[in-house]
């Protein structure tokens, strides 16, 4: 096992029984790390930048599950590393225009009234 710029790598030897699974899991366990900035933007409402990160991250996760699970080997090559990068940045500037449109709902003071 090694860990360098590019992530983490492991040789082994012989081959996964469930390529499908085998290969999508990193992409499952980023999923279930974007699920969890969402949840945490449930609990911190007025913070619309905790949810464009969530769901940024949720959308790049989604097509590494796609791209890792069903299209592996032009995934590995890298030859689509420039594709990605384009889709994490769209979608979260995508998600920041969005969001920045959004009007909070007024909220009058108890000492207002």
């Amino acid at each position: 096992m090694w860990v360098d710029l590019t992530g983490g790598h492991m040789v082994c030897s012989g081959r996964p029984q469930h390529s499908f699974v085998y290969n999508a899991m990193g992409g499952v366990f980023g999923l279930a790390g974007s699920g969890a900035i969402i949840t945490v933007w449930l609990f911190a409402k007025k913070h619309y930048a905790i949810l464009t990160v969530g769901l940024a991250y949720s959308v790049d996760q989604t097509a590494k599950i796609i791209l890792e699970g069903f299209y592996t080997r032009i995934y590995e090559s890298g030859a689509i590393d420039a594709y990605i990068t384009v889709l994490q940045v769209g979608s979260w500037i995508g998600f920041m225009i969005y969001f920045a449109r959004v009007k909070e709902r007024a909220t009058i003071a108890a000492s207002d009234v």
